[in-house]
């Protein structure tokens, strides 16, 4: 009988940042709310492929965009990107309003981890939305022609 050599893929696999945020003051309210969120976000790192490398958490109101946990998240994908330039890096969060409750907070915070090399993934967001846009985006425009490259 042989045997296949075990092989490590996840050195390929993607990797997942994961974001969870809530402004609740309650302690029972504010530990079910990050349960929550991490259930999700995990199961969508699964769907995704991707390796979950952490998790980084803030408590407070979405409205600023000085958190330290966003802080944190960027420096590590800043990392990550430069130890693997290439590699698909997502930051995944439950919804939209843990990356910012404001279109200010939500357009700085979405900036940020483009700038850094992340893929956003909004987990409340069916993966089949995000296929269909990326096929979408794929598709030659009016000319004929590929869409451009962004830069």
């Amino acid at each position: 009988m042989t045997h296949e050599p075990y092989i490590d893929n996840s050195a390929r696999r993607p990797q997942a940042l994961l974001y969870l945020r809530t402004a609740s003051g309650n302690q029972a309210e504010r530990d079910q709310a990050m349960v929550a969120q991490q259930h999700i976000c995990t199961r969508r790192a699964e769907e995704l492929g991707a390796v979950v490398v952490g998790e980084w958490v803030d408590f407070g109101s979405g409205l600023s965009t000085e958190r330290p946990g966003i802080a944190d998240l960027l420096a590590k994908l800043g990392e990550l990107r430069a130890a693997v330039p290439g590699r698909l890096c997502y930051v995944i969060a439950a919804d939209h309003a843990r990356l910012g409750r404001s279109v200010q907070a939500y357009s700085h915070v979405s900036y940020e981890i483009d700038r850094a090399g992340g893929l956003i993934n909004i987990a409340s967001v069916a993966l089949a939305e995000y296929e269909a846009l990326m096929r979408r985006s794929a598709r030659p425009n009016a000319d004929g022609l590929p869409p451009p490259e962004s830069s």
